[in-house]
């Protein structure tokens, strides 16, 4: 990880997709530490004082945040203000906070995974992108979509 990343003074949130945010399972852990450490070193991501982590729009699994100890800008997203907009309340960082979300994660096989991941600083700014993670020796990489698969990305 950038060493940059303690010292910056932006707050980002990482939003993770898991089919509860209170438990994700064991085997999923290494992808989504995976996907939340790619997440902060990208442009907008990468200079934030704090991370607010949100999976599916809740908090994350303690599980992940143990894995992600190392990461002292890391917050859970419950920490984050928020605000109404369009009836629902959404994270609102602070200026200069960012938020990141990750989400829908599909593994197409034992060694190939998709996932969303985007930021935004608050309900209506943000961009969302399909990443891609293989399995490598081990670890989960993320790694640039081949010729035959798509990329689907969205801004808000």
């Amino acid at each position: 990880m950038k060493s940059h990343l303690a010292s910056s003074s932006a707050v980002l949130l990482v939003a993770l997709a898991v089919p509860a945010a209170s438990s994700a399972p064991t085997d999923d852990l290494p992808l989504l530490e995976a996907a939340v450490r790619w997440g902060l070193t990208q442009t907008h991501v990468d200079g934030a004082h704090n991370v607010y982590l949100q999976i599916e729009a809740g908090d994350p699994p303690a599980e992940l945040m143990a894995r992600l100890s190392d990461l002292t800008v890391l917050r859970p997203v419950s920490e984050c203000p928020h605000r109404e907009a369009y009836g629902k309340s959404w994270p609102d960082p602070p200026t200069g906070s960012v938020v990141l979300n990750v989400w829908d994660v599909v593994r197409k096989s034992k060694s190939v995974a998709v996932i969303r991941i985007g930021h935004s600083e608050g309900p209506t700014s943000g961009m969302a992108c399909q990443e891609f993670f293989e399995r490598q020796m081990g670890g989960w990489m993320h790694r640039a979509r081949r010729n035959n698969e798509t990329q689907e990305c969205g801004v808000a």
